[in-house]
């Protein structure tokens, strides 16, 4: 299936946040049938305590449609939302809040069938 959308995350911070948001995330897009989506998030190097933390829950989070890019230093959002971009593969880019989430999936539908035209 081809990715009609990325939804680039650039996290700063607690991964409990993250990975709740990501999870519920997950379980509305994994619904979307007719939907190809990536997801990539990018920790702009977070303390060391949560830098661990997220490599740690990593290693337990295995999902083909998402791709974690761990900067080696705080390159600030901008730059972090670039590094997203550069490596995404869906005709729409979406960038998304570390505590926001995909619920509703018709807005996403609605914003790529606009898009289209």
């Amino acid at each position: 299936m081809s990715i009609d959308v990325s939804l680039i995350v650039v996290s700063f911070g607690d991964p409990e946040v993250l990975f709740n948001s990501l999870g519920r995330s997950n379980e509305h897009l994994k619904r979307a049938d007719s939907l190809g989506y990536e997801i990539i998030i990018i920790d702009n190097f977070s303390s060391e305590e949560y830098r661990t933390a997220i490599v740690d829950r990593l290693k337990n989070y295995r999902d083909e449609s998402t791709r974690f890019i761990l900067n080696t230093k705080n390159l600030g959002f901008g730059a972090s939302c670039n590094i997203g971009a550069r490596e995404a593969k869906g005709k729409f880019l979406w960038f998304i809040n570390p505590d926001a989430w995909i619920e509703d999936l018709s807005g996403i539908k609605s914003l790529l069938a606009f898009a289209e035209q």
